[in-house]
Formats: structure tokens, sequence, C-alpha cells
């Protein structure tokens, strides 16, 4: 779907709100509900909700922080990035 028809039918708050239902808007972005946020009637910002996504152990980047891993040479975390198509 176009993002621009996303932004445009999306629920727009305002600062008054964000100030006084903060904890009700905070459970619609955990919900994955994108807003718009307006002042003084001109939509100033969108907020997005960050999505999380659970990490698999047999992704290469996952073991780039084991802190009982051999440290990497800069050509193997490129490796580990980038594949060995670089």
């Amino acid at each position: 779907m176009n993002i621009m028809f996303n932004i445009m039918f999306m629920e727009t708050i305002t600062m008054v709100d964000l100030r006084q239902k903060s904890e009700q808007i905070v459970r619609q972005l955990k919900k994955g509900q994108s807003l718009n946020l307006s002042y003084r009637g001109k939509k100033i910002a969108l907020i997005l909700p960050i999505k999380t996504e659970p990490v698999s152990s047999d992704d290469p980047i996952f073991h780039l922080s084991d802190s009982s891993m051999t440290p990497m040479s800069n050509e193997d975390i490129d490796k580990a990035i980038y594949g060995d198509a670089r």
C-alpha cells in the first residue's frame, strides 16, 4: 500500500491530546498504530511504532555481541553483515 495513502488516513492527535492522553497514545503505538501529530492545526510530525522482531540465533549478526567469542576482524564483520558478495 502506498505510504502517502497511509499517512493521509492516519489518526491525527493534537499536542493537547499528547499531554492529556499519553498513556492511551502509548497503548495505540504498542498495537502498531501510527499517528500524525498536529500543532495549531498543522501536521508537524509522524509518530511511528518501533517494530521489533526476535532475532534468530543462526543470524550471523546475532553473535557479534557475544563477548565469549574471539574478536572478529573488520573483514569478518563485513562478511557477516554484507555476505560474500562484496
